[in-house]
């Protein structure tokens, strides 16, 4: 069975996580003896990234390079036994792909829609919202099947494009290297250490939230709270506060050994607490996939596909609470770094998850 995952932009440079996870599952299959292709084609490229595809330097223009990649897709269905593409939002050309074979999946990484319509501070989100759900709908519905990454995305493009019940589907989390990402030292001493880690620190990641629940409690005595990461000018006032009050350590941008370092000191790490503001009532994403698998327990304000309720080392919580927060700590303090990571590895690690791909694939091909 010949089987390519695929996806395409126009900067790799922009699209840097995308990149780093899809070189990942291209290494994992290779290591692993799993027959998956992995390729993303971008207008410009990184270096020790095989992964990335270059356009023929004659497809200068974004229409070019759509025509050029509307041609390549018809050559790929039938050279492969499916063709998973990651799915571009408001890409006109889509409807046009070759779906003869019905050997086209579609995978989705967040509700397009809602993103469309909040990315966008003017009535243009709402008209590129309204023409994506048409492509959508009309190449999905064509599609061998639809794959999300998690079962909320799942539902929503199902409701989104009117899908036949019967449409092949499949949940396909983001997994992790194990065999690249290390336990971290265990150096926990002191006060209780919580870190909240974002490449920038958006709304609906909720850090707006966890100050105003730290603000709130009288005292803060043995707590600090490291943010990792560029936070929003909003944000700063109450941030400096508390880092004149000692609460608060603010290290802005560091490299992954930094972080590494960092992480040796903490009790727990944070994910997010204002998803809603995405349009997500669950999530998947690489830093708490980071935070376990370096041995970190995780308190979050949001499902992981992932893990399920039973799960004891990522505590969901409807509102932030630092009460309930530094509870949590208390129970996790003496929790060996080797056993969280251990007990996620089945439910986060790329090689299962490509394997359960890869099945169930050979399955829906035999039927």
């Amino acid at each position: 069975m010949k089987v390519i995952h695929i996806a395409y932009f126009n900067s790799a440079i922009a699209n840097v996580g995308v990149v780093k996870q899809m070189q990942s599952e291209k290494d994992l299959a290779k290591k692993n003896n799993i027959q998956l292709d992995v390729q993303l084609w971008s207008g410009d490229y990184i270096d020790n990234y095989d992964v990335i595809c270059l356009y023929p330097e004659k497809c200068k223009t974004r229409f070019s390079k759509r025509l050029y990649f509307l041609k390549y897709i018809r050559k790929l269905t039938v050279d492969y036994d499916f063709v998973i593409v990651r799915y571009a939002p408001v890409d006109f050309f889509v409807p046009f792909w070759d779906f003869s074979k019905s050997n086209i999946l579609f995978v989705h990484h967040t509700k397009e829609g809602i993103v469309l319509r909040n990315g966008f501070k003017s009535p243009l989100g709402f008209i590129y919202a309204f023409l994506d759900s048409i492509i959508a709908s009309i190449s999905l519905n064509r599609a061998k099947g639809l794959i999300a990454v998690t079962g909320d995305i799942l539902d929503y493009e199902q409701k989104r494009c009117l899908l036949i019940d019967n449409k092949t589907n499949f949940i396909y989390p983001n997994g992790i290297d194990y065999d690249e990402v290390q336990v971290c030292e265990d150096n926990r001493a002191g006060p209780t250490k919580v870190i909240f880690i974002a490449s920038y620190f958006f709304d609906w990641h909720g850090l707006s939230q966890v100050l105003d629940s730290i603000l709130r409690v009288n005292s803060h005595d043995g707590f600090e709270l490291h943010l990792v990461g560029n936070v929003q000018a909003k944000d700063m006032e109450l941030v400096n506060k508390l880092v004149d009050a000692g609460v608060v350590k603010n290290h802005g941008r560091l490299d992954t050994h930094e972080i590494k370092k960092l992480m040796a000191n903490m009790d727990v790490g944070l994910a997010s607490f204002s998803l809603e503001l995405a349009g997500l009532n669950e999530a998947c994403t690489l830093k708490v996939r980071e935070y376990i698998s370096a041995g970190l327990p995780v308190y979050s304000g949001h499902i992981d596909s992932a893990f399920n309720n039973d799960f004891t080392f990522f505590k969901v919580t409807d509102n932030f609470s630092f009460l309930e927060l530094i509870q949590f700590c208390n129970e996790m303090r003496n929790v060996e770094r080797n056993v969280v990571r251990n007990a996620a590895k089945k439910h986060i690690n790329k090689v299962d998850l490509l394997k359960k791909l890869s099945n169930w694939l050979t399955v829906i091909r035999n039927t």
